[in-house]
């Protein structure tokens, strides 16, 4: 696969080389190596735009490896002129927020993470970010969720989940579908717990996505 894939990225340039092969490990879930291709990419950057999708996608890496304080060290680089470059490259800051906001969560720091994930969710609206939105409400909800605050989590994944699934967000309706299994097992609701799980297997089979298909239905067991 390394062969077809350079062979497909052979006319882009090193900065798009790079981010592409970042991407690729990302999938697989081989984040270190995701983490150094995203360095090299970040050495050819050519402006502020490219920088800040390295930077955030650095930090958001080593979240996924559970480095949280390697996480949060390369996201906070980002906020020192966040209140000006949020204006110019929203997308990117609605993420930074975001990806804080669950490195917060992770730790426990509740109050930390629902502040971040609230200027995410501003930021997003602000500019109809509707794929960073969906995502802060999943967000907001598992917060919630972690919190034993039932009602709130249900409110804002089934505002995520709608938000998603009128912009085609399939993937992630799927993942709406499941964390609302999870928290209505977690109230003993049962029978609502299973219909949401099958909606979430039924959305990763017609994906074809049988890593998630298998996952989901091993939460429905």
């Amino acid at each position: 696969w390394k062969r077809i894939i350079n062979q497909c990225i052979v006319d882009f340039d090193s900065f798009h080389k790079y981010k592409i092969k970042a991407n690729l490990y990302y999938q697989i879930e081989n984040y270190q190596k995701s983490i150094e291709c995203l360095e090299r990419a970040l050495r050819y950057a050519s402006d502020l735009d490219q920088k800040l999708a390295c930077k955030r996608s650095i930090g958001w890496t080593y979240c996924e490896l559970n480095d949280i304080n390697n996480a949060l060290h390369h996201l906070k680089q980002l906020l020192k002129d966040g209140h000006v470059l949020s204006q110019k490259f929203p997308e990117h800051y609605a993420n930074i927020y975001s990806h804080l906001g669950v490195c917060y969560t992770i730790k426990e720091e509740y109050e930390t993470a629902k502040e971040y994930y609230y200027r995410s969710k501003d930021i997003a609206e602000k500019f109809n970010l509707t794929w960073a939105l969906g995502q802060v409400l999943i967000n907001i909800g598992e917060l919630y969720k972690r919190q034993e605050k039932y009602n709130e989590a249900i409110e804002s994944t089934v505002h995520a989940l709608n938000i998603l699934e009128d912009n085609g967000y399939l993937e992630d309706v799927g993942i709406c579908y499941a964390n609302l299994s999870v928290i209505y097992a977690k109230q003993k609701e049962y029978p609502k717990a299973f219909e949401f799980s099958k909606h979430a297997i039924a959305v990763a089979k017609n994906l074809g996505n049988t890593e998630v298909l298998k996952r989901r239905n091993n939460t429905l067991n």
